[in-house]
């Protein structure tokens, strides 16, 4: 069995450093070309309102959450075609708090709608929940592209 070393030729110190160099140019051509677009956190953030207000009422729960998907799918799958790569939150550096922030008040503002479906709380409360839910993915996105293309960029 051989080893990898034996196979490959031994890089010199410039060698090395331009290949990082390359690595490096490569990584921040990258980070300008995720950029998100502008509507790109604001749809989001209608989505959310619409799915969280939605489900407050039995009639229009399972459209608006159809709505909801159909608009997640799309935000996908257009960010994916006009950028070419898909960024996950979850397993970025620096996007994982957001992330997490954003799954909490989701959760909350879901349990609100449905306090509000059984009579538990008033329906302004789920206006309030879906508004609140909206801003902070509006905020958390924006935020999460600030912190993902400084990770790629080495700050």
């Amino acid at each position: 069995m051989e080893s990898n070393s034996a196979s490959s030729p031994d890089l010199s110190s410039a060698e090395a450093r331009a290949q990082l160099a390359a690595l490096a140019s490569t990584e921040h051509a990258i980070g300008d070309r995720i950029a998100t677009p502008s509507w790109y956190h604001p749809a989001l953030a209608a989505l959310i309102f619409v799915f969280i207000v939605g489900n407050a009422s039995p009639s229009w729960s399972m459209l608006t959450f159809l709505v909801y998907c159909a608009g997640l799918v799309w935000l996908m799958n257009t960010y994916r075609r006009l950028t070419g790569i898909w960024v996950n939150g979850w397993s970025q550096r620096g996007g994982r708090g957001y992330a997490w922030l954003l799954f909490v008040v989701l959760l909350a503002a879901v349990g609100v709608s449905f306090a509000v479906r059984s009579g538990q709380l008033p329906a302004w409360s789920v206006w309030a929940a879906a508004a609140t839910a909206a801003l902070v993915a509006w905020w958390a996105g924006r935020r999460f592209d600030v912190a993902y293309r400084a990770s790629l960029a080495g700050q």
